[in-house]
């Protein structure tokens, strides 16, 4: 491991860093690999005293554990920074002396790319946990060094709890890379923050085409054998058919219908009754929840406007102004924040409240809060 880390940065960190020829910027850089170099001087250490216990000096292969558990939490930041650097790896696609230099690097690392060595740091805190766990079960309770086995497990399943949400965030992004490279044609990104994989295989089409299916949570895209892009539907607007009821087919249609009102029927046939049932319940969960995702966000929108229009109809003190008169002056002079009026206006409409409820015994308090949208709307 140790080994790849540092290839890595032979290989890829110091050539990138010391080139201007790839028209690559320093922060393009830093965000592809973050604090790798850290990690490997972490590694570096680590290594230096597990050889120790190994060569039989050394404080044991626990204490060490325990000792060091705590860096562990170095791969936070890895972790957390893992969708910016497939972002940022994205955005070079058209890079040609960038991808060159990829290419280069592919062949002279008989065919590991760079996205090979990216993963790695991902899946080590899970195989040191099991490591100590199968050492632990190995080692005899009598044995010196059975305490601080126990405690180095422990110490080193905390921090892997901790980062494992952000694990699995960094292995569905990396799935989607993949997935993104392997497919041809005009896709466009598949590279969301929201957007997982939950189900791919081979469908026919009707018309007894061959197809490679590829349903997200909100999306379902379809290809050819090749991998070359045929199409894809939104979720949110689907309505699914099993088939199977009507025509005793392994199949399952999807009926979508576009902003324009154009309508698109879809046909896929599967091998068994067994695949059409699970294809069939995936779709389904996958529609209902991309429609109540949807339904939620109407909601939300819907209050937002509401208490938008409730502070516009509260009697204005001098100075004061409406909320679309607020957005034109905010528009023509910089030094007024709309955002201060908001809060303002909700303030007094607190005040107000309480103070029409009235008497200490039935007095209730009501607390509005608001923080700055993206736009004065």
């Amino acid at each position: 491991y140790l080994e790849a880390l540092e290839t890595l940065i032979r290989c890829f960190v110091h050539p990138m860093v010391n080139s201007l020829s790839m028209n690559v910027a320093p922060e393009q850089v830093n965000a592809i690999f973050g604090n790798v170099e850290i990690l490997t001087g972490f590694h570096r250490l680590l290594y230096t005293e597990l050889l120790a216990c190994v060569d039989g000096g050394g404080d044991g292969i626990g204490k060490v554990f325990v000792k060091f558990a705590d860096y562990f939490r170095l791969y936070s930041q890895y972790l957390n920074g893992y969708e910016q650097r497939l972002a940022t790896l994205d955005s070079l696609r058209d890079n040609k002396l960038f991808q060159e230099f990829l290419s280069i690097k592919r062949k002279e690392l008989s065919g590991q790319d760079l996205t090979s060595f990216l993963i790695m740091p991902v899946q080590r805190i899970p195989r040191y946990e099991l490591l100590l766990r199968e050492l632990r079960k190995h080692t005899p309770a009598s044995d010196p060094q059975a305490g601080a086995l126990r405690e180095a497990f422990h110490k080193v399943r905390r921090v892997a709890a901790l980062i494992n949400e952000s694990k699995r965030n960094v292995e569905n992004m990396s799935k989607l890379v993949e997935i993104q490279n392997r497919i041809v044609g005009d896709l466009d990104t598949l590279l969301l923050p929201h957007r997982r994989l939950v189900r791919e295989g081979p469908l026919m089409q009707q018309g007894g085409k061959a197809r490679v299916v590829f349903l997200f949570n909100d999306i379902l895209v379809w290809t050819t054998t090749a991998h070359r892009f045929c199409g894809h539907v939104v979720l949110r607007g689907a309505i699914l058919t099993n088939l199977f009821q009507h025509s005793n087919k392994y199949s399952f249609e999807l009926r979508t219908r576009d902003s324009f009102g154009k309508a698109t029927v879809l046909v896929f046939e599967c091998d068994s009754q067994q695949e059409l049932q699970a294809w069939c319940d995936d779709v389904s969960s996958n529609i209902k929840a991309q429609k109540e995702l949807h339904l939620r966000k109407l909601r939300q929108r819907l209050t937002r406007n509401r208490l938008t229009k409730r502070a516009d109809t509260l009697p204005r003190q001098d100075g004061e102004q409406t909320s679309s008169a607020a957005h034109s002056r905010s528009a023509t002079d910089p030094s007024f924040d709309v955002h201060d009026m908001i809060r303002q206006r909700l303030t007094q409409l607190s005040l107000r409240v309480r103070t029409a409820k009235g008497g200490a015994s039935n007095r209730r308090r009501y607390s509005f809060s608001a923080s700055a949208p993206a736009s004065p709307h």
